[in-house]
């Protein structure tokens, strides 16, 4: 069965918002389910994902800077970062001109992985695209600035709300945000905060990693 999704013209910001979160859940759920997962044989939680994304796309990030964008206490991120070690997808090293800082990479398995993973996701949309009209291709570039100062706005009031709190969901597991539903139309998406990546010194989410959770 085939959800389609029509916001209304001059609608509410609510009845817009709960028709953002079914379209991108509906996005992430078909690609997960045809591209599978980074790590499939490794069920991750919410929080492991999210942290594992952070530095694929921020690779020698310190803790400290990665509970900074995460909205994380330090110390939950330390744990964090001991658990993916333990499943080798993430490497912990010494900053070279400061050995208190600790520099976080994906181990080259993991890398490995996910670039494939992340091969995949973007040769299916890709497909889709190519099947788009020039009026439809010019309307999804259009948004996507849009889409960005959300996902900015999204970042930045978020950090503000959870700083010194614990994590949120860190006990759920990654797999179950997939087959929710919510909002007016459809599905929702999961509860992952969104990835970063680097841009003028900091990291900035962007439009394609509201979509992406894993």
């Amino acid at each position: 069965m085939t959800t389609v999704i029509n916001p209304e013209p001059g609608g509410t910001s609510e009845g817009l918002a709960e028709d953002l979160l079914a379209t991108l859940g509906l996005m992430r759920r078909h690609l997960r389910r045809r591209a599978g997962r980074p790590w499939p044989s490794s069920p991750l939680t919410t929080s492991q994902v999210e942290l594992a994304r952070l530095v694929r796309h921020n690779p020698g990030i310190s803790v400290a800077e990665a509970a900074g964008e995460l909205g994380l206490v330090p110390n939950t991120v330390s744990t964090l970062v001991g658990q993916l070690s333990e499943q080798g997808l993430l490497r912990r090293s010494p900053d070279p001109n400061d050995r208190r800082v600790a520099r976080l990479t994906l181990t080259p398995p993991a890398q490995q992985q996910v670039n494939a993973w992340r091969d995949r996701r973007i040769a299916l949309v890709t497909q889709v695209l190519e099947r788009l009209d020039d009026r439809e291709l010019d309307a999804l570039r259009t948004a996507l600035p849009t889409l960005n100062a959300v996902a900015e706005r999204l970042r930045s009031e978020g950090a503000d709300d959870l700083a010194g709190d614990g994590p949120d969901g860190d006990n759920e597991r990654e797999s179950g945000s997939e087959g929710r539903t919510g909002g007016r139309n459809g599905p929702a998406p999961g509860d992952g905060k969104g990835a970063s990546r680097r841009t003028g010194g900091r990291a900035a989410p962007d439009s394609a990693e509201i979509v992406e959770n894993a």
